[in-house]
């Protein structure tokens, strides 16, 4: 049975003002969905709160900067119970990176299949996509709002969609189907008049109705706040795995996103978004420059100086690469080649240094660009001594916040950890290793 938030939030009915009394009731929605299914909370409350009007969107939707926009009289319309699962259906769209996911189709051509009209295919993307969620969400015992009946693959069942079908499946289905508007591009000629808006998360489209990315009142999450909040909510997800009430559809999904057995590079690049936004997370105040609210403290006549917030620079980061003769030169390019590009994606170009180490290190390189790794020409061939590297890592100036170690394990570590750096990440090629690592070293097995 569905837990109501009614206990935990105030009582609405004193509310006079309607947009107020509609943003409280989005507000103890996600009360109830934490209540309910506490995994997938976190995303649901990094989500901002924007009202809009009923001519813009009739019902929610969410854009691709985690910005949740709500029709006043939708909301109105629904109990809570039934709100949270309208909630819960676009926190799906973030998780399951349908956006992404149709910028992918785009870039990979299938225009050259079918013919070309955007709008029609972003909702049948849409319209696909819903399917999915919806399957998931029925395994959840939601409620489901009576004036808003779900998409369901049942609905498209002479498409031959089947709840077994992935998004890109189904989308090419149903527009296989519908062959009378394939042979003359008008959407009028479409069997489907269903409608449907989840808002540029589920295909990457910016709607008229939708904030500017870069709004300075209301910013929006980026690719790298998007993956966190991925990552935060796969690992709640195996953490309450156990319980027997997850979805086997969002297990498999956590385990594809989180388990290295099924790509070391996914799982690689979830710890280094970790340890970087851990460090960029990092904010303080500063007089170094005024604040942007001091013309309204001296209007007062107030002489107090606001320091402003500082946002430090991208993190420094070392990489202590293995060149004792066991991990070819081949090996370290492919791993160096993939860490730049992981890095590159969170918006780190430059600040990298390569530490070969063997028994001993070796004077750190410079990476200054991808490109630049594949003419590297690593020292090395002697024993294995990884502390030697991390020592070297540690005496740099200054010092690294992220040390990246790539080596295959047989190698003694430091009896401490280093002081100075939070973040120590361990890339090994043989993951019978990994028993031996320090607690303070994450590992990631690049053997599969």
């Amino acid at each position: 049975m569905i837990e109501s938030a009614s206990t935990k939030t105030a009582n609405l009915s004193g509310v006079q003002d309607p947009s107020e009394h509609a943003r409280l009731k989005v507000l103890a929605s996600r009360i109830t969905l934490e209540n309910n299914w506490p995994y997938l909370a976190s995303i649901a409350f990094a989500l901002r709160l924007v009202e809009t009007s009923s001519d813009d969107l009739p019902t929610m939707a969410v854009d691709n900067g985690l910005r949740l926009y709500y029709n006043v009289d939708f909301v109105e319309s629904l109990e809570p119970e039934e709100l949270a699962t309208v909630l819960l259906h676009e926190c799906m769209h973030v998780i399951l990176r349908h956006g992404d996911r149709y910028a992918e189709l785009q870039n990979a051509g299938y225009y050259e299949q079918f013919s070309s009209a955007p709008a029609y295919h972003r909702l049948i993307w849409n319209y696909a996509g819903d399917c999915s969620i919806n399957e998931t969400l029925d395994e959840m015992d939601v409620i489901w709002p009576k004036s808003s009946p779900p998409l369901r693959y049942s609905l498209f069942r002479k498409a031959g969609l089947t709840a077994k079908d992935i998004t890109e499946t189904s989308f090419f289905k149903i527009l296989e189907w519908d062959k009378e508007f394939l042979a003359t591009g008008n959407p009028q000629d479409s069997k489907l008049n269903l409608p449907c808006d989840c808002g540029s998360i589920s295909d990457g489209e910016n709607r008229g109705f939708e904030i500017l990315v870069d709004d300075e009142d209301a910013p929006g999450a980026d690719t790298l706040e998007r993956d966190r909040l991925r990552d935060k909510v796969a690992s709640d997800i195996t953490q309450h795995a156990s319980t027997g009430s997850i979805p086997k559809g969002l297990e498999r999904w956590a385990q594809a996103h989180l388990d290295p057995k099924i790509d070391w590079r996914r799982q690689l690049a979830v710890r280094i978004r970790q340890a970087v936004a851990n460090v960029t997370g990092r904010r303080d105040y500063s007089y170094m420059r005024p604040s942007r609210r001091q013309d309204a403290i001296r209007a007062t006549g107030s002489s107090v100086i606001l320091p402003a917030m500082r946002q430090p620079a991208p993190p420094r980061i070392a990489i202590v690469a293995d060149t004792s003769g066991s991990i070819s030169n081949n090996e370290l390019n492919q791993f160096l080649a993939e860490i730049k590009g992981m890095l590159n994606a969170v918006g780190i170009g430059q600040g990298m240094s390569i530490i070969p180490c063997d028994a001993k290190a070796y004077p750190a390189i410079k990476i200054r660009s991808r490109s630049s790794i594949i003419d590297i020409n690593f020292q090395g061939g002697g024993g294995t001594n990884m502390i030697s590297g991390i020592d070297a890592a540690m005496s740099m100036r200054p010092l690294p916040q992220i040390v990246i170690i790539l080596t295959d394990g047989y190698t003694p570590w430091p009896e401490a950890k280093p002081k100075g750096c939070d973040h120590f990440i361990a890339a090994l090629t043989d993951e019978k290793t990994k028993q031996s690592l320090p607690h303070w070293i994450t590992a990631v097995s690049l053997a599969d």
